[in-house]
Parts: structure tokens; sequence; C-alpha cells
């Protein structure tokens, strides 16, 4: 439904999720966003148990408001993660998808600044073995 109030068309059919819930049950959160009683927003994710890891499939929004985003694709998902002791999270914001939707690739840089030195250490350690 909102990919069609803004005149894109949705890249997953209803049924595709039908099925993924029938098949991964127990992988999938859900989690809702609410004003009130008011259903606002929700996002679906995969949690793989094996990997440690887990995945923002998609997210979607009735109506803008301010933070919503944040909360579903960042916030959440790193706070669900710390709470089951899930290592790895992929938020999405960058998977190739997109790219069938129109969004291009763009890089982005962040900076962190870290005020313990043992955190900073393991961080620089953990930068240093990417591969750009």
């Amino acid at each position: 439904r909102v990919c069609l109030r803004y005149g894109g068309m949705p890249w997953l059919p209803a049924e595709t999720y039908a099925k993924i819930g029938a098949a991964l049950r127990d992988e999938i959160l859900l989690m809702g966003y609410f004003d009130g009683e008011r259903f606002v927003a929700g996002s679906m994710k995969l949690q793989s148990i094996s990997e440690q890891t887990i995945y923002s499939l998609q997210w979607s929004e009735m109506e803008k408001l301010k933070g919503v985003a944040f909360d579903l694709i960042c916030r959440r998902p790193i706070d669900y993660a710390i709470q089951h002791g899930i290592r790895k999270l992929d938020s999405g914001l960058a998977a190739p998808h997109k790219r069938h939707r129109g969004w291009t690739d763009v890089r982005v840089n962040h900076a962190h600044w870290f005020y313990s030195g043992s955190i900073k250490a393991l961080a620089e350690s953990q930068l240093a073995k990417l591969v750009y």
C-alpha cells in the first residue's frame, strides 16, 4: 500500500510475505510503531540464529512522523540484538535490491568518538580488516 501511494510498485507480491512467514516463522521479527492504538509503521527482519545476525528486510510507514524510520531501522533492532546476544545487524540501508527500486549507491563516511581506550582499539582493529 505504501509503494502504491507514492506511485511505485511493490517489489514483492503480498503472497511472498505469506510464504516467508509460513516457512520462517521462528526467524521473522516484526516491529511495529504505534501512536496510541493507531498503527503507524512496521518493520520486518530476519533473525539468523546460526549466523548470529539480524537482517532488516523491509519497513514501511503509513504516514510520515519524525524519528520513526530511525527507530524501526536502527534503534530498536540494535536494542533487540543487545538484549538477545546477537552479534551482527544488517540494517538493509545499502541492500542491493534498492537499485531495482531506483536508488543509487552513495558512499557514506561515518565518524565515531569512543571514550574508552579499549573500545577504540577494538573498533580500530575491526576497521583495519575492512576492504574498501
